[in-house]
């Protein structure tokens, strides 16, 4: 990868670790940073064809409009922050990018909440008083997984290893 599209992650790479510190520290992505990340991103849009342009903003404005709905619509499930973050990945990084960093993200995502819920289940079972009725020990990700680290680790993995 050449050094201007190094530079251009870099540019893009700022606005997406303030979604993450916020996403870590609050457990929401403030709207505030999404224009941030666009405008970010629009140098790595800039590597994209014109009709890859074209599709990558049609194919994030479907995905805004599908999960962003059912997001809301069922109050489960990946959330608003992140739909929308994920969407202007589409939209800066193209299709085939932005599915990888995505495919990327939900496996460590997935692994994460693995070793929470196994470290949740042993910490359970020794935690158990006399009666062998085991107390409840809470967690920090008890409600959620913030998933915006994890995009954002998709997204240098994918752009520093694979590209």
């Amino acid at each position: 990868m050449d050094n201007v599209r190094y530079f251009y992650l870099a540019v893009f790479l700022f606005p997406i670790t303030w979604c993450t510190v916020t996403d870590l520290a609050d457990g929401e992505i403030q709207d505030a940073a999404l224009p941030l990340v666009l405008l970010g991103g629009l140098g790595l849009a800039h590597f994209l064809s014109v009709g890859e342009m074209f599709l990558s903003l049609a194919a994030g404005g479907l995905f805004f409009l599908i999960f962003y709905r059912m997001s809301r619509f069922t109050g489960k499930g990946i959330g608003g922050g992140d739909v929308k973050l994920i969407t202007l990945l589409i939209i800066c990084c193209g299709i085939r990018a932005a599915f990888t960093v995505v495919l990327i993200a939900f496996a460590a995502a997935g692994v994460f909440a693995l070793v929470v819920s196994i470290t949740k289940f042993v910490r359970r079972i020794l935690s158990a008083d006399k009666n062998n009725k085991s107390r409840h020990v809470p967690g920090k990700y008890g409600g959620g997984i913030p998933f915006a680290p994890f995009l954002e680790a998709g997204l240098i993995f994918y752009y520093c290893v694979l590209v």
